[in-house]
């Protein structure tokens, strides 16, 4: 499955107007598992890099993450625009 990764950067506040969700953090392989489970769910999913988003947190979040190797993504979910 290629990921759905978000070419331009969109701020948060256009994202929202557009009817995305704002999920929560994920790097792989929770990143694809959860892509599948949204999308099996009738979701559009879109990924943007956090890596930036990171920075601003807690030390919690940061020392969770930097054991990462995989860079980490913002899983942004809305109702997919033909479903029924």
């Amino acid at each position: 499955m290629r990921l759905p990764v978000a070419e331009d950067d969109l701020a948060e506040s256009e994202l929202l107007k557009s009817g995305w969700r704002r999920e929560f953090v994920a790097s792989e392989p929770r990143l694809s598992e959860m892509c599948d489970l949204f999308t099996s769910l009738g979701k559009e999913v879109l990924l943007q890099s956090a890596r930036e988003e990171l920075t601003t947190q807690d030390d919690s979040c940061k020392t969770c993450f930097a054991s990462v190797i995989e860079e980490p993504f913002t899983i942004w979910t809305r109702e997919m625009e033909n479903a029924v």
